[in-house]
C-alpha cells in the first residue's frame, strides 16, 4: 500500500523540489527532458526534487526551470517568502516591544491612522 506524501508532512526547504516534481509531471517533462532544456543534468533535478536530501537550485537554474515549466517562482517559492514576511513582522514586533511606552502608544495611533484612511 502506497503513502502519498501531503505538503504538511514535508519541511518547507523540500518542497521547491516537490512544487518543481508537480508541475514537472503536469507538464510531462522527464527529469532529463526538464534538464536539457533548463541548462543541466537529469541528476540535478533529482537531487532538487529529493524529499530526503534537497538539493536548493540557483537562481539562474530555479529560473530557466520556471521558464521550461511555464511556471511562476511564486508558487515554487511560496513558503519561503511567507517565512520572510514572518520573520519581518516579528523583527518588527520585537523592536516594538523594545520601545518605550510612550513610542509604542504613538506607533500604535499610527497605525489606526494608517489603517482608517485605507477603509
Amino acid at each position: 500500500m502506497s503513502h502519498t506524501i501531503s505538503e504538511r508532512e514535508i519541511p518547507e526547504r523540500q518542497l521547491i523540489g516537490v512544487r518543481i516534481r508537480e508541475v514537472r509531471r503536469k507538464r510531462g517533462f522527464t527529469c532529463e527532458g526538464l534538464a536539457l532544456q533548463a541548462g543541466t543534468t537529469g541528476g540535478y533535478i533529482r537531487q532538487i526534487e529529493s524529499i530526503r536530501s534537497p538539493k536548493l537550485p540557483s537562481i539562474d537554474i530555479l529560473i530557466r526551470i520556471c521558464n521550461v515549466l511555464g511556471a511562476s517562482p511564486n508558487y515554487l517559492l511560496q513558503d519561503q517568502l511567507k517565512n520572510n514576511i514572518q520573520d519581518e513582522h516579528a523583527n518588527y514586533v520585537a523592536m516594538w516591544e523594545n520601545l518605550p511606552p510612550e513610542k509604542q502608544a504613538l506607533i500604535n495611533v499610527m497605525i489606526k491612522t494608517l489603517a482608517e484612511q485605507e477603509d
